[in-house]
């Protein structure tokens, strides 16, 4: 879990130089970044599995793209590395499936001046040359391919088959969540920099408020992309257009309006880090339940044995149980005969909430092999996007030797 926090904090310093070459203000930029890195939101995603290197991928590819569009010298090995990163976001989680809309659409928004009511196009060829636009899309779209290959498409499947199919469906829980996590002046001075956008006709700023309302209508419709996964498609859009509209108000403001704008500001970080913190103490008392992990100790020999379960419950096995945890590799029963063969004992997480993947493989594991119910009991954890902790039944079974 470290590595995701280590990740999570690149990624904001990430978020602060992409800020800063876009508005060139070191204090907006600063303040962008903070009201990111800082949120529940963060929190919440980086607690749950591995987002930071979501948020690493995602705003790493954004800051290059970003450096292309302005060097010229440099930009189609720029192009090449955004499109790089852009690619491995999608090796990290298939939730940085739709990020390309952000990405490809900042792009055309930087480089193409159009004016919808005058219908006026201009395009910047110097930058929309052939070379420029390979190196934008070909490294993408071949490491997009091998994720689908690998994974992707698996997921995106199950992603579907679990589709509410009714548009608007999770707006409460969304806007409920977004309350809980922040403050009413977060939302004051979202509103103060999207009307001071369309006053000035910034196109960045009515870019990145329409990603918001796209993917919130989005989420609003498929569960598969729960509220942890928002981040990058909700707040970074939101901490863009706050910077732009700090920026603006830094740019007219002096004296004692400029100290109050400052004040303000200060007052919001700390608004917005609260939460962050009452969750992450939440987690630290539901992570893994104690007294579970001692039942599991006390079925579960020290010597010669190895406890199978999903990855991320790995910690709270080791941590509170002290013994050998393997996440469920994809060649399951590979891996179940191997250690049956080098004599270990093999115990399994039976039950839903950590354990197996579907009601199909565990009546493949029965088919195959002779078990014994190890230890049954229930724990408390939060899972997934859940802000409430949830009690779990679960059965620990040891795997014997074939039927």
């Amino acid at each position: 879990m470290w590595t995701q926090f280590l990740f999570g904090s690149f990624a904001m310093v990430l978020l602060y130089l992409f800020l800063l070459e876009l508005y060139e203000n070191q204090t907006a930029a600063v303040i962008g970044a903070l009201l990111f890195g800082l949120s529940a939101s963060l929190f919440n995603a980086v607690l749950s599995k591995e987002h930071g290197t979501e948020f690493f991928f995602a705003f790493l590819a954004m800051y290059l793209l970003l450096l292309g569009i302005k060097n010229k010298e440099k930009r189609t090995a720029l192009f090449f590395s955004a499109s790089c990163a852009l690619g491995f976001l999608l090796w990290m989680r298939e939730s940085g499936l739709f990020f390309p809309i952000i990405f490809y659409g900042f792009f055309l928004v930087e480089t193409v001046d159009f004016n919808v009511l005058e219908k006026r196009w201009k395009i910047n060829r110097e930058i929309l040359t052939l070379k420029n636009c390979c190196a934008l899309f070909v490294p993408y779209f071949i490491l997009a391919a091998m994720a689908f290959y690998m994974y992707v498409w698996m997921l995106l499947q199950t992603g579907l088959s679990t589709n509410t199919g009714t548009l608007f469906a999770m707006i409460p829980e969304i806007v409920q969540s977004i309350r809980d996590w922040y403050p009413e002046l977060f939302f004051v001075f979202l509103g103060i920099s999207i009307f001071l956008g369309i006053q000035k006709k910034e196109k960045r700023v009515l870019f990145f408020s329409g990603m918001i309302i796209l993917f919130i209508l989005l989420f609003s419709k498929n569960k598969t992309f729960d509220l942890r996964q928002i981040g990058i498609y909700v707040f970074f859009p939101a901490a863009a257009i706050i910077s732009y509209g700090i920026t603006n108000l830094l740019s007219r403001w002096t004296g004692w309006q400029r100290a109050g704008l400052l004040f303000l500001i200060g007052l919001l970080c700390i608004q917005v880090f609260l939460p962050g913190v009452s969750l992450f103490e939440q987690r630290k008392a539901h992570i893994y339940t104690k007294e579970f992990g001692e039942g599991i100790a006390a079925v579960v020999p020290e010597e010669k044995s190895v406890v199978f379960v999903q990855k991320d419950f790995c910690l709270f096995v080791e941590y509170y149980g002290k013994r050998v945890c393997e996440g469920l590799p994809d060649d399951f029963f590979t891996a179940i005969n191997r250690r049956l063969a080098e004599g270990k004992r093999v115990f399994v997480f039976y039950e839903a909430g950590f354990g197996f993947y579907s009601n199909d493989m565990k009546t493949e594991i029965e088919q195959k092999y002779k078990l014994t119910q190890a230890y049954s009991g229930k724990f408390e954890t939060f899972h997934h996007a859940d802000l409430k902790p949830q009690v779990y039944n679960e059965t620990l079974v040891e795997v014997k030797s074939m039927q």
